[in-house]
């Protein structure tokens, strides 16, 4: 899937190449079109082994900085993450962001990151932090890390998969004991307010007393858990983790769009030198 996504990748830069190419092209020739027309255009066409000459050179440039300057790559993991309807009932748009936010909170925290910056070389926490992004389609996370050393970010991305998935599950785990004590709290109020209002002890365990500091006991724990859940809906499911899912990409531009870009630069050289060259020799 990753040598698929790469050549993909190439064949797209390609393209945007190509067409950018045209395009200046046409600039260039309607330019030529607007001021001295078809003279201009004699006089390019006739110094054109110096145009080549430019281009050539220019390419060389491209491929040789290609070559020698440092070349990053995207490390790209996935993290499925939905919601259980069944227990939220329908929701709108706005709601869905709002839970599904919640989960980037968590997956791209301090907490979470400065764990995954202590497996990689970067000295510097906030330089890797800002190399960092989390992307969403529908209800899938994904987590990106950008680098020099693509084992390095590679490694460094499956880890933050599998930190997440933690941080994410023992968040769930506080929510949905947080429900359950809220469930309990509920029902005991509900007790307490039976029993007042038939006069007489509808089942309620103990005194009303105890029933009271029992409360209080429940609502401590509660206030406890929901810290810890960090706000996250137990409604939230994860999906399963699948870290053969990694996809190491090229973030630099590729050896062909660099030469090309060379080429063009040669070309727009040679652009002003023949169509200017009484302004060229002044300066």
């Amino acid at each position: 899937m990753g040598d698929i996504s790469k050549t993909l990748y190439f064949l797209l830069l390609t393209i945007y190449s190509l067409q950018f190419t045209a395009y200046y092209l046409l600039l260039i020739i309607f330019y030529l079109l607007l001021t001295e027309g078809m003279k201009q255009i004699e006089s390019f066409i006739r110094h054109w082994p110096r145009a080549l000459f430019l281009m050539v050179i220019g390419a060389l440039i491209g491929y040789a900085a290609w070559m020698y300057l440092p070349r990053h790559y995207t490390a790209i993991t996935k993290l499925s993450v939905g919601i259980d309807y069944n227990r939220t009932g329908k929701l709108d748009d706005l709601e869905q962001d709002r839970l599904l936010g919640i989960t980037e909170d968590m997956i791209h925290s301090d907490r979470v990151m400065k764990t995954v910056w202590e497996h990689t070389s970067e000295p510097d926490y906030p330089a890797f932090f800002a190399h960092t992004a989390t992307t969403r389609t529908n209800q899938t996370w994904s987590l990106k890390v950008t680098g020099r050393d693509p084992k390095e970010i590679g490694t460094a991305a499956v880890v933050w998969l599998d930190l997440a998935r933690n941080e994410l599950r023992n968040a769930l785990d506080h929510a949905i004991r947080a429900e359950a004590l809220q469930n309990e709290i509920e029902g005991l109020s509900r007790c307490i307010q039976d029993s007042v209002t038939a006069g007489m002890n509808t089942g309620c365990p103990g005194t009303p007393e105890d029933t009271f500091k029992t409360i209080e006991s429940l609502s401590a724990r509660l206030n406890e858990e929901q810290l810890q859940s960090g706000g996250i809906s137990s409604a939230i499911r994860l999906g399963p983790m699948n870290p053969e899912q990694l996809q190491v990409l090229p973030a630099s531009r590729s050896a062909a769009a660099n030469t090309l870009l060379g080429a063009l630069a040669g070309l727009l050289a040679a652009f002003v030198i023949v169509l200017f060259p009484g302004k060229v020799n002044r300066e």
